[in-house]
């Protein structure tokens, strides 16, 4: 039977085993000789038992016993555990929800991409048409345009007549600027086709020498001697076609300007840029034109009447490259190029 202790008693025997742990001393007269407390509490502990509160036999309340503690904690352990339950669940929902929701967006994103991979198919058949027609329209221009350029010379240089050959002289002159503005645009139309994200490793010497090889039978009928100084070992990662027609209207430029001379390709690299110098021997470029050709990389001004350096700026903005022109000291106009090693 369990024996019921009132609040003195137990503070009683609690102040007891504190004054044991703190002296170590079990003798009761020896613990509680002159301890005030000790006085006091027996002293309330006797008044309890004299008031009829402490009785050895009256059960205690259901609070105070150990099987009630026992069922409070497992109580407490369950209402814990179905909490957690209760909330994984609303989790687990949330999941589902956001699940469900994400499958709903990725079949409208799947839908969407591929309207536009159709749109984009349309698109490249449209340009590709387009392209085709150009190239059709510019070659049935240039043909004839060669063919009037080759009379033409060939009349100034059968003719004695100097009014008659100064008005042939001047047709020339018209017609091969009109040959070169139709092979520009054909070269205008190829920029909007080509992917310039594709990227390719490029050995810089050789597709130098590509192209020099298109323009020494013309540069040898003007006498002028066209140098590949790039080194061998210079390779960079970038979009061959467009740095094909980068190079290929800057030496046709540079040989068109030139009458006698040299037209010098040389290239060097500094920390992770190549570059390149195109440098003639020619009569330079009219500063006001050339202010404007340096600017149009930041604004969209206006070049020229022909494009062939709309051209070149496009394809200088396409490859992420950087681009400037100054005439020289000595005569002659020097083109800059700086190109990432890595695009």
């Amino acid at each position: 039977m369990e024996c019921y202790i009132s609040d003195n008693g137990r503070l009683f025997q609690r102040e007891v085993n504190n004054i044991h742990r703190r002296t170590e001393v079990f003798d009761p007269f020896t613990l509680f000789k002159n301890n005030i407390f000790f006085d006091k509490a027996l002293h309330e502990l006797f008044a309890d038992f004299q008031d009829g509160n402490l009785d050895p036999y009256k059960k205690p309340v259901i609070w105070e016993t150990g099987i009630f503690k026992l069922a409070f904690f497992i109580l407490f352990i369950l209402m814990v555990f179905f909490l957690i339950k209760i909330r994984n669940f609303y989790i687990e929902r949330e999941n589902e929800k956001l699940r469900i929701e994400i499958e709903n967006h990725t079949k409208d994103l799947v839908i969407l991409l591929d309207k536009l991979q159709k749109s984009k198919e349309r698109l490249k058949i449209k340009l590709e048409n387009q392209e085709k027609l150009t190239r059709l329209i510019c070659h049935d221009i240039k043909s004839p345009l060669r063919f009037i350029n080759l009379n033409l010379k060939s009349l100034i240089s059968t003719t004695d007549d100097m009014e008659i050959k100064e008005s042939l002289i001047s047709t020339q002159e018209t017609a091969e600027e009109l040959y070169h503005f139709v092979l520009n645009s054909l070269d205008y139309t190829k920029l909007f086709l080509t992917d310039d994200e594709y990227r390719e490793t490029i050995n810089l010497r050789q597709l130098i020498h590509e192209k020099i090889m298109i323009f020494r039978n013309l540069a040898a009928k003007k006498n002028i001697d066209i140098i590949n100084n790039v080194d061998e070992n210079i390779i960079l990662n970038n979009n061959k076609a467009l740095l094909e027609m980068l190079f290929h209207n800057l030496i046709d430029n540079a040989v068109k300007y030139t009458s006698i001379g040299t037209v010098t390709i040389s290239a060097h690299q500094k920390e992770q840029n190549i570059i390149v110098s195109i440098q003639d021997t020619g009569n330079g470029m009219n500063p006001e034109k050339l202010g404007r050709i340096n600017n149009y990389q930041n604004t969209d001004v206006y070049i020229s009447k022909g494009i062939g350096y709309k051209v070149i700026t496009e394809i200088v903005k396409k490859t992420g490259a950087k681009m400037k022109l100054k005439n020289r000291l000595g005569g002659g106009l020097e083109v800059k190029i700086w190109l990432t090693l890595y695009n």
